[in-house]
C-alpha cells in the first residue's frame, strides 16, 4: 500500500505538471487571455490540481476531515517549513503590497473555513463564498498589475526623456568644449543608463522563471531536436520551416522518441537517486504519453507526432469513457456501449491520419491542447480518488483518524511540489519570488480546492452537509493562523527584511505542531 501510494501521487506530479499545464498554457493562448488572467485562474489551476482534485474526491466520498487536514495542513507545511527553509538559505526583502495582500486573503480564507466547521453545517451558499472571494482576489491581482504597468511605463517614459535632455546637455557641452577649451562643464543625470536596463533585464528574467515553474514543460522538450545546446542556439535564428526540413527523421523514430519515457541524453550525468526516480516514473509517464495529448509551442513542430497524435485520437476518448463508469452498458441488452465508443475513436484515428503529415502539425492541432486538458483532469481525479481510498484503508489498518492522514500523507505529497520548485527559485537568486509562493500557492488551493469541491458536491445534491468539529480542526486552524499572524506582524517590524532568525521560528513552529497532533491522535493531550 505504501509503494502504491506513492505510485499514484508520483502519477499526479508528472500529470499535473508534464500534461496539464501545458495544455493551459494552449488554452489561455487560444482564447487570447492575457498572463495576469491566465496566471490566476487556469495556471493557477494547474498548479494546485492535486490538491484541488484530492479535496473533491474526499468531500463526494464524504470525508470532509481528510480534506480540511490536508488543505490546512499543506498551507502550514509550505508556509513555515518550505518559507523557513527560504528565510535560512538567505536574507532578503519583501515587496510590501504583495505581501500584505495575500496575507490578508488567506487570513480571511482560514477564518471563513473554521467557522463554517464550528457551525458543524455548510451550505451551498457557503462554499460559493469561497469563490467570490477567489473572485476578488485575481480582479485585485489584474487592476493592481494594470496600475503597476502604466506607473512602469510613465517611468520609463520619464527616464527616455531625462536621457535626452542629459544627451542634449552633453552635445552643447562638446561644443562649448570644442569652442572653449579651457570651459567644460559637469552635469550628472539623474537616471543611471546602466542601473536602468539591469531592472528590465532582471524583470524579464524573473518573469521568465516564473513561468517556467508556473508551466512546466514535458521532460523531453528537446528531443526532437537532438536536445544538443548548438541545435538549440540554431533554432533560436533560423526559421522553423528551414531548420525542420534540415532535421527530417523516421515517422518511427520520432513516435519511439516521443514514447521514450526517459531523458536518454541527459542519463549519464545524472544521480543515481534521478536514475531510480526516473525507472520508477516510467510506467506512469509511458500510460500517460500513449493517452494524453501535449501541444507544447516550445518545442519543435509544437510536439506534433503524427503516429503519436494517431494515436492518442484513439485511446483519450477511451480514457474519459472509461472514467465516467458507463463501460459496462448494453444498449438492448444486446449491443456494449464500448464497442460503439471504440468504432467512433478508431474512425476519430483514422481521420487524423487522412488529413495530417509527418512533418507538418496539421491546423486543428491545438485541438489537441484541449483535448489533453480533458484526458489529464480525468487521470488527476482518478488517481486522487484511488489515494484518498488508500489513505482510507491506512487509517482503518493503523487506527489514524481523517484529520491525521490529511495533515500527513496527503499534505506533505501534494506540497512536494512547492518544496522542490520554491527552493529552486530562491537558489535561482529569487528568494522573494519564492517566499510569496508559499503564501500565493495555498491561498489558491484552500479557496479552490475548498470552495471549488463544496459547491459542486452541494449543487447536485441539493441540501447542506453536516461535518465535525474536533480537536484537531482546532490545532490546524491556531497552527496556520500563528504561523501568519507572526509574519503579518514580524516582517513590518523587520522592515520587510527577512532574515535567518525567523526562517528557525518557522520551522519551530512546525515541530511543535507535528508533536502536538501526534500526541492528540494519541490521546495523550
Amino acid at each position: 500500500m505504501v509503494v502504491w501510494v506513492i505510485i499514484m501521487f508520483i502519477g499526479l506530479g508528472v500529470t499535473a505538471d508534464d500534461f496539464l499545464c501545458p495544455a493551459l498554457v494552449v488554452i489561455s493562448k487560444t482564447l487570447g487571455l492575457s498572463q495576469n488572467v491566465a496566471g490566476v485562474t487556469f495556471l493557477a489551476l494547474g498548479n494546485g490540481a492535486p490538491d484541488i482534485f484530492s479535496s473533491l474526491a474526499g468531500i463526494q466520498q464524504q470525508r470532509p476531515q481528510l480534506v480540511i487536514g490536508a488543505l490546512f495542513g499543506a498551507g502550514i507545511f509550505v508556509t513555515t517549513v518550505v518559507a523557513g527553509s527560504i528565510c535560512l538559505s538567505q536574507e532578503f526583502s519583501t515587496k510590501r503590497f504583495s505581501f500584505l495582500k495575500d496575507m490578508v486573503f488567506y487570513l480571511g480564507a482560514t477564518y471563513w473555513t473554521f467557522y463554517l466547521f464550528s457551525k458543524k453545517e455548510i451550505t451551498l451558499t457557503d462554499a460559493i463564498g469561497f469563490l467570490v472571494l477567489y473572485v476578488i482576489y485575481i480582479t485585485i491581482v489584474i487592476v493592481g498589475q494594470i496600475i503597476y504597468q502604466k506607473l512602469k511605463k510613465r517611468q520609463r517614459a520619464n527616464a527616455i526623456i531625462n536621457q535626452e535632455e542629459v544627451s542634449s546637455v552633453a552635445s552643447i557641452q562638446d561644443e562649448l568644449d570644442n569652442r572653449q577649451p579651457g570651459v567644460s562643464f559637469s552635469c550628472t543625470s539623474p537616471v543611471d543608463e546602466n542601473q536602468h536596463s539591469h531592472s528590465l533585464v532582471g524583470s524579464h528574467l524573473e518573469h521568465f522563471i516564473s513561468q517556467v515553474i508556473n508551466t512546466p514543460q514535458t521532460s523531453k522538450e528537446y528531443e526532437n531536436t537532438k536536445g544538443s545546446v548548438a541545435t538549440r542556439e540554431v533554432a533560436d535564428c533560423v526559421p522553423r520551416e528551414l531548420l525542420t526540413n534540415s532535421m527530417e527523421i523516421s515517422p518511427w523514430k520520432d513516435f519511439l522518441l516521443h514514447l521514450s519515457p526517459f531523458e536518454i541524453q541527459e542519463w549519464n550525468s545524472k544521480s543515481w537517486f534521478f536514475r531510480i526516480f526516473e525507472v520508477v516514473k516510467a510506467p506512469v509517464y509511458l500510460i500517460l504519453t500513449v493517452t494524453t495529448p501535449v501541444v507544447d509551442y516550445k518545442n519543435n513542430r509544437d510536439n506534433w507526432c503524427r503516429y503519436l497524435n494517431v494515436l492518442q485520437s484513439f485511446t483519450s476518448p477511451m480514457v474519459i469513457f472509461t472514467a465516467t463508469g458507463k463501460f459496462s452498458v448494453v444498449f438492448g441488452n444486446v449491443f456494449p456501449l464500448w464497442v460503439l465508443m471504440s468504432l467512433i475513436s478508431l474512425l476519430l484515428a483514422i481521420l487524423v491520419f487522412i488529413t495530417s503529415s509527418n512533418h507538418t502539425p496539421p491546423v486543428y492541432h491545438w485541438i489537441f491542447g484541449y483535448v489533453g486538458f480533458g484526458v489529464s483532469v480525468t487521470w488527476i481525479y482518478t488517481l486522487a480518488n484511488e489515494i484518498v481510498s488508500l489513505l482510507q484503508a491506512a487509517g482503518i489498518l493503523m487506527n489514524l483518524s481523517d484529520a491525521v492522514l490529511g495533515l500527513t500523507v496527503l499534505a506533505w505529497g501534494n506540497s512536494l511540489g512547492d518544496l522542490v520548485s520554491n527552493m529552486s527559485v530562491a537558489r535561482m537568486g529569487f528568494p522573494q519570488m519564492g517566499f510569496s509562493a508559499c503564501v500565493g500557492g495555498p491561498l489558491l488551493n484552500l479557496l479552490l480546492g475548498f470552495g471549488l469541491s463544496y459547491t459542486l458536491t452541494l449543487a447536485e445534491a441539493g441540501h447542506s452537509v453536516k461535518v465535525q468539529f474536533t480537536r484537531q480542526i482546532e490545532l490546524l486552524y491556531g497552527t496556520l493562523t500563528t504561523s501568519l499572524v507572526s509574519t503579518f506582524i514580524i516582517l513590518p517590524l523587520f522592515k520587510f527584511r527577512v532574515k535567518h532568525v525567523y526562517g528557525v521560528y518557522l520551522l519551530l513552529i512546525y515541530l511543535v505542531f507535528i508533536i502536538l497532533a501526534i500526541l492528540m491522535e494519541l490521546h495523550i493531550v
